[in-house]
């Protein structure tokens, strides 16, 4: 499932149960966005339910996926940033 939270963000609900299989699949669109869009690159933050709730901080599931975000953007166009709890 996905909704535009607004300008130029968007949501993606991903039902895989690992990070690494989100990463995977989350790689996957980045490589189609960049096809389709002549080289435009596209950030992600990830974070999953699991970590959310082992984190020491207490987040929404999308503050802590756009905490994610602005950490890949810091890293460089078309970043992918996991958040990790810490």
């Amino acid at each position: 499932m996905g909704a535009r939270l607004g300008g130029d963000e968007f949501a993606l609900s991903l039902l895989e149960d690992e990070p690494a299989e989100v990463v995977r699949e989350v790689d996957r669109i980045r490589e189609r966005f960049g096809e389709e869009t002549a080289g435009a690159t596209l950030s992600v933050g990830v974070c999953d339910s699991k970590t959310l709730r082992r984190a020491s901080v207490r987040l929404s599931l999308l503050q802590a996926a756009q905490d994610a975000l602005e950490e890949a953007k810091k890293q460089r166009p078309g970043g992918l940033s996991i958040f990790r709890g810490e």
